[in-house]
């Protein structure tokens, strides 16, 4: 586990906006899946080619570890790697920062 004191998160620009509007976040994958998934920083942009890659820009919240950590439990993913799972809401105080990554033509992601 290479957490380093953050977790990240990914999310469209419109649901980002939208839970700003709103002052909380609504998982998809809470309500069906009882988590939320994150990942470490090294595993953000192959998240987000293997699962939006559809979307030409994202919005990665940068979330402070120590304010969840005790609802966060790191489990198996793809390949065998760990990735942190937040069961429970997310606490957008614990949302230190946001950054975008766009879709480069290939498919791949890159830092804005």
């Amino acid at each position: 586990m290479k957490a380093k004191g953050f977790i990240y998160h990914i999310v469209t620009p419109e649901v980002w906006e939208r839970t700003l509007l709103e002052g909380q976040y609504k998982s998809d994958s809470l309500k069906k899946e009882g988590f939320i998934h994150f990942s470490d920083e090294d595993h953000v942009l192959e998240s987000a080619q293997l699962h939006m890659s559809d979307h030409p820009k994202l919005v990665v919240l940068k979330v402070v570890l120590k304010h969840i950590k005790d609802k966060v439990k790191w489990e198996k993913g793809r390949k065998g790697k760990m990735f942190p799972h937040l069961y429970g809401k997310l606490n957008l105080e614990s949302v230190e920062d946001t950054q975008t990554i766009l879709r480069q033509n290939d498919g791949s992601f890159t830092w804005e």
